[in-house]
């Protein structure tokens, strides 16, 4: 009866252990892939910045240059 009831719980150890692993790993995934989400989240906001920022520049030059302001848009 002792040998079944040592051999019944190092069978439920050894479920706890590999549960415990499991949820260990399973975490470690879901911060790994939160850290490449807000990185990808950066990029992005990073390049919406540069697109408005070209778009302004491209405005002014042809605000400029509809004004006859070519010298001013060249420099």
């Amino acid at each position: 009866v002792l040998d079944l009831y040592m051999a019944y719980l190092l069978h439920k150890i050894s479920d706890a252990y590999q549960l415990e692993t499991r949820l260990s790993l399973v975490t470690q995934q879901s911060e790994l892939q939160l850290r490449a989400y807000k990185d990808l989240a950066d990029k992005y906001a990073l390049s919406r910045r540069t697109i408005h920022d070209v778009k302004k520049h491209i405005a002014t030059m042809q605000s400029l240059i509809d004004k006859n302001q070519i010298e001013v848009a060249e420099k």
